[in-house]
């Protein structure tokens, strides 16, 4: 019995011409996709965990891509929070950037709420 080498292996059209198998050049993702809304704080739940999303995205439909390490947050086609994945139970995973805007909308309704003069909260005083 003959043993042929890859050189020696007989190839579609002939031996001048070997068989080339197109490869590809995307990536899938083999991550779990899930359609999520926050209710009225920055957080988005999964698997046991919150992850934060920024003050502008609340209760509005987003798309939650779940790899082995990463959890992008997409609002649309685009990213709008990346973390990464935590395997732990009941952990918050936050980006300071986000707490940081929430902080700035609470400060600015704050500064633009009328305020009466310290006395006059009760009538009948």
């Amino acid at each position: 019995m003959e043993v042929l080498s890859a050189v020696d292996k007989p190839t579609m059209g002939g031996p001048d011409r070997a068989i080339e198998t197109p490869r590809r050049s995307e990536t899938f993702s083999t991550g779990r996709v899930e359609a999520v809304r926050s209710g009225k704080n920055i957080y988005i739940r999964f698997d046991l965990n919150d992850y934060s999303i920024p003050p502008d995205a609340i209760d509005r439909p987003l798309t939650l891509v779940a790899s082995d390490t990463l959890i992008p947050i997409l609002d649309g086609a685009v990213e709008i929070a990346r973390h990464r994945r935590t395997y732990d139970r009941h952990q918050q995973v936050f980006d300071p950037a986000h707490q940081d805007a929430v902080l700035a909308v609470k400060r600015k309704a704050f500064h633009t709420t009328p305020r009466r003069p310290a006395g006059t909260g009760c009538p009948g005083k």
